[in-house]
């Protein structure tokens, strides 16, 4: 049904798509727990994404809204539930989709527009609190036959990328191409499209349209909106531009893009494309030529003697493109277009200085008023490196040492590298648990790579009877000295891995959070490749590994949430646990199906109360008869242990399987 105002003569079904892949991370505050700004909440009780549901449910018979992992998904779903049954009935929640190789924005806009019922869409981003139905739908009702329609300052060419509507059949092959050259900028999409209309905000309006555009931090001025009539734009002063392009051209790069993905090009390949994007420079497809010769370029080497050739089209196609913007009044375009040819002019290999184009850019930049937007990288290698350039390399080294010298004291004809692996794994895991706590990631993250490092010592697993933490700890606190951390650091790294499986210390933020991060490496997806990957090289086939091991995976997956001791690694683990038996009951449905073993889960109660899940073979492999299980506890090392013994009802034919329980926190 078209949901539009009849005074809208829109004859059309809308779907709309709500760009929310973002990781927020302008928005955090140092040490504060993370804030997916989405769900922020900014008046009566609404949250950012709702707001922009409800705002876009006035006008759209369907909403997509693109995420970037399934966390989001799970969280997203959430918040939508708790709506009006009409407006979260049109609601679809989508993850980007992986097959495109871009990212960002554009990653989410092709990833809607592929997913669309309708053919005319309303593009917004997330975190617009103060975007109104009324100009979105002034905005559709000017599409005509444009691809793109955008909003645009006429004072100073500035426009807002990523609040337009949109003809999908005339866009999405365009943004294809983006995808195959790896493109993400959010404006992308626009300097490409077959034509792209501008629609001028009226001069009254100009300094509101800064707050509805750019403003996340005033929900105060959300009752001022009702005041915005339907000519916040000025219609009859709109325009359009249109790029020229050359089908059969496009189509045969587009093929050869395709085609060539990933393959290491030869010098034929390579000849292939400049005269592919030399002929698009002559018929005026600048961007396109400019894209294609921007990754040529990184794809050639120093020595080619066409590099030269390369990087003088491709600076030549930006700035070309750039002053077709600038003839049209375009100048964020035009910015972006500059920007472009300064960086392939600075990774030329003479490094030429062009005063005059940096003049340019930030003449442009000054005249919208644009500020540089302040992109936090969060990289746990960078926080280390930066802390002690030494360490990473060191703990890889100690810890890959102590794994070889078991192997070899236990005649192991493999080499593996499984422990480092998996202790880089939990640090990385430990650093993001860390933002989203709040918490200084440093400590936690540097604990977490040293958690295991005792593991191992004098090439055997256990041998003394003290707990590897003590001998992780020790091992820290030398190498930690040695890259001079201060005592008080030591003393909270050392603290954080002690206490992880000790009752008698205190388990802070900082041990909750290498816990957390421990138990999630070895859950879910990731887990489930851990798990293949150990018992093949401990030689167990299939059934063997299912038989032996399953029922631990099962125990540990179905009670992870339970165990987390943080917020953050509790809403991670859900999300984790139903991937894991969600493969694993598939699994061994397949196995069924096809004759190849049939196994059943059983859940049982311990007197404890604890919940495990034991994976048992339908029929004994000798003689079909069926296991009987007896089931003991004892107290071990670092946990209460669990055996289970199976014994065929018919023959002689038994086995054990042990594992530690899960601790329910």
């Amino acid at each position: 049904m078209n949901t539009m105002p009849l005074k809208f003569s829109f004859p059309h079904n809308i779907s709309g798509i709500i760009i929310a892949g973002g990781t927020s991370t302008r928005f955090q505050k140092e040490n504060e727990p993370w804030q997916d700004k989405a769900l922020l909440t900014i008046s009566e009780n609404m949250n950012l994404l709702q707001r922009t549901v409800t705002v876009l449910s006035e006008i759209c018979d369907e909403i997509i809204v693109v995420v970037n992992n399934s966390i989001q998904v799970l969280l997203y779903s959430s918040t939508i539930s708790k709506m009006d049954g009409a407006v979260k009935s049109k609601v679809k929640i989508l993850k980007d989709n992986p097959s495109y190789l871009c990212s960002g924005p554009t990653l989410g806009i092709l990833t809607g527009i592929q997913a669309v019922k309708n053919n005319f869409v309303l593009l917004t981003p997330v975190d617009m609190p103060l975007l109104s139905s009324n100009i979105l739908q002034e905005l559709i009702s000017n599409l005509m036959d444009s691809s793109m329609i955008v909003p645009y300052w006429p004072s100073t060419g500035k426009i807002e990328p990523l609040t337009a509507a949109i003809n999908v059949r005339s866009l999405l092959e365009s943004g294809l191409l983006l995808s195959l050259i790896k493109r993400s900028r959010a404006d992308d999409i626009h300097r490409l499209v077959p034509k792209i209309t501008f629609l001028p905000i009226a001069s009254k309006y100009k300094k509101i349209a800064e707050e509805i555009f750019t403003n996340l931090n005033e929900p105060e001025l959300l009752p001022n909106l009702n005041a915005i009539d339907l000519d916040f734009f000025i219609p009859n002063q709109s325009f359009s531009v249109e790029n020229k392009f050359q089908r059969k051209e496009l189509n045969e790069l587009f093929v050869f893009l395709q085609e060539k993905l990933f393959m290491q090009l030869s010098q034929k390949d390579l000849e292939k494309i400049f005269d592919l994007a030399t002929n698009l420079f002559k018929k005026e497809n600048y961007f396109i030529v400019g894209l294609v010769l921007y990754n040529l370029n990184d794809l050639t080497s120093k020595d080619d003697k066409n590099k030269t050739d390369i990087q003088s089209l491709c600076f030549q196609a930006f700035t070309m493109e750039a002053e077709k913007w600038n003839r049209n009044k375009v100048g964020f375009l035009e910015l972006h277009s500059y920007t472009d040819a300064l960086d392939v002019q600075n990774s030329s290999s003479k490094q030429q200085t062009n005063q005059a184009l940096k003049s340019k850019i930030s003449s442009l930049k000054g005249k919208m008023h644009l500020k540089k937007k302040n992109h936090k990288k969060y990289d746990m290698d960078e926080l280390i490196s930066n802390r002690s350039s030494k360490l990473l390399v060191k703990i890889k080294r100690i810890i890959q040492k102590s794994e070889s010298d078991f192997n070899k004291e236990n005649s192991s004809s493999y080499e593996t590298n499984f422990l480092w692996d998996h202790s880089y794994r939990v640090g990385k895991i430990a650093y993001t648990l860390a933002l989203r706590e709040g918490v200084n990631p440093l400590i936690p993250t540097i604990a977490a790579l040293f958690h295991d490092a005792g593991k191992f010592v004098l090439g055997q697993y256990h041998i003394d009877n003290i707990p590897e933490e003590t001998h992780s700890a020790n091992i820290a606190e030398r190498i930690l000295k040695e890259e001079s951390f201060s005592t008080k650091e030591i003393q909270l790294i050392l603290s954080a891995i002690s206490a992880l499986y000790n009752d008698q210390m205190d388990c802070n933020i900082h041990c909750q959070i290498v816990h957390d991060a421990d138990r999630l490496e070895k859950l879910g997806l990731l887990g489930i490749a851990n798990f293949f990957s150990k018992a093949t090289l401990r030689g167990k086939n299939l059934s063997d590994t299912l038989s032996s091991s399953l029922s631990r995976e099962l125990t540990y997956a179905n009670a992870s949430p339970k165990t987390m001791l943080t917020k953050s690694g509790r809403l991670f683990a859900i999300e984790k646990s139903k991937k894991t038996i969600l493969y694993f009951d598939g699994l061994l449905e397949e196995l069924e199906l096809f004759g190849l073993g049939k196994f059943h889960s059983k859940k049982t109660l311990l007197d404890t109360g604890e919940e495990i899940i034991l994976v048992v073979p339908e029929n004994c492999s000798q003689c079909k008869g069926e296991y009987q299980i007896t089931i003991t506890t004892e107290k071990g090392i670092k946990c209460e242990k669990l055996t289970a013994h199976f014994s065929c009802n018919r023959c002689e034919e038994q086995y054990d399987i042990s594992f530690c329980l899960p601790i329910i926190n």
